[in-house]
């Protein structure tokens, strides 16, 4: 069975190429939400944990949507640092 943990590792290492900066403060309550629903699930935990997951993906760009040329070479020289 896959960790909740695990699964934020995951969708950050697919979610890569469009997360940005303003995504960190929702990242970081994603991993810590995915923590403490690994050692104690409950009712609030997993609600708000789907809550921030959506928020977060709904961020991801839509297909054939046209992306700003300059905002993807930025993102790709932060991510080559």
């Amino acid at each position: 069975m896959i960790t909740f943990k695990t699964s934020v590792i995951r969708f950050k290492r697919s979610a890569s190429d469009w997360l940005t900066e303003d995504d960190l403060p929702a990242l970081v309550a994603l991993e810590a939400i995915a923590r403490k629903l690994d050692e104690d699930m409950t009712p609030q935990l997993l609600a708000q944990y789907g809550l921030t997951y959506r928020n977060l993906l709904a961020r991801k760009p839509k297909a054939g949507a046209d992306e700003d040329e300059l905002e993807k070479a930025l993102r790709e020289a932060v991510a080559e640092q």
